[in-house]
């Protein structure tokens, strides 16, 4: 579901190519940090933003702008190496390695103790921790929230 908000151009690329930027070592070569540091498939945060900088001075909503950029790659950037015994350098525009820092956010965000079973409170405080709002609705989603298209989406409602 993240993706799926996040950067869906990741679902109309060739299988091989998805091969390819899943392997470690490579990564999507179009790859880059937006105005608040998001970047890869699951636009996980890495601490500069588009311009090489640092404060993300540019990253604003709501009428809020931030002064520091957020780094959540490198609190769950490891993951993919946690969760599989490998060793490789992870990369954030690696779509495995970006997927599995996400996943492992959302668990850590979610507070759930099943890692299987995720009961709607859980889903939405992930969806909540991860995008930061669950009352704007977005069009390109349906008319939902954030929230709520992770939830149905993990319903196997979309």
């Amino acid at each position: 579901a993240i993706v799926k908000i996040e950067l869906p151009a990741t679902f109309r690329l060739p299988a091989d190519k998805i091969a390819l930027y899943s392997t470690p070592g490579n990564y999507w070569p179009s790859c880059q940090p937006n105005e608040c540091s998001a970047t890869g498939p699951t636009q996980m945060t890495i601490g500069f933003d588009n311009q090489g900088s640092p404060t993300c001075s540019s990253c604003c909503w709501q009428g809020r702008c931030l002064n520091s950029c957020v780094n959540q790659w490198r609190v769950y950037g490891n993951a993919v190496n946690t969760f599989t015994g490998e060793g490789h350098q992870p990369h954030p525009c690696n779509i495995r390695d970006n997927i599995f820092a996400a996943a492992a956010k959302l668990k850590n965000d979610s507070g759930a103790s099943n890692p299987i079973s995720w009961s709607k409170e859980e889903v939405f405080r992930a969806g909540k921790r991860y995008y930061g709002d669950c009352t704007v609705t977005f069009k390109r989603i349906g008319n939902r929230t954030y929230c709520q298209f992770v939830w149905d989406y993990y319903q196997n409602r979309l």
